[in-house]
């Protein structure tokens, strides 16, 4: 028979995954860049990337654009979206009074359900 401390405890170990998961709503652009960079800090640092050449394209006379416009831009900073202590500790609290919400449900269902079992019984008798 599940407690309901044990079942209070399931529902918050569900919550856990939720919390990991928040970090993926940090922007695509800054998530990448900071992927990015972890690579560039493990990768071996003794071969140098080339850097491309800025060619001039002779059939129209202009020169190339930027390759990349948005590396020109600042990044924005990653926000935090980690939730605090007190953020979980009312996850919990509301998790605790949903589950006694639902435990008082039960209960009056079964006094309902018994209520109903004894008066077909008693009909029945007569």
């Amino acid at each position: 028979m599940v407690t309901m401390e044990h079942h209070i405890l399931l529902r918050l170990q569900l919550f856990k995954p939720l919390i990991k998961d928040l970090n993926a709503y940090i922007p695509p652009t800054t998530r990448n860049r900071s992927a990015a960079l972890q690579l560039d800090i493990t990768s071996d640092t003794t071969t140098a990337a080339s850097p491309k050449r800025k060619t001039t394209d002779y059939r129209t006379g202009s020169k190339p654009k930027a390759a990349n416009a948005t590396a020109l831009t600042v990044a924005p900073k990653a926000i935090d979206v980690r939730p605090t202590a007190e953020e979980i500790e009312q996850k919990k609290q509301q998790i605790i009074e949903e589950e006694i919400q639902e435990e008082k449900k039960r209960k009056q269902q079964d006094r309902k359900n018994d209520n109903k079992r004894r008066n077909k019984l008693r009909d029945e008798a007569y």
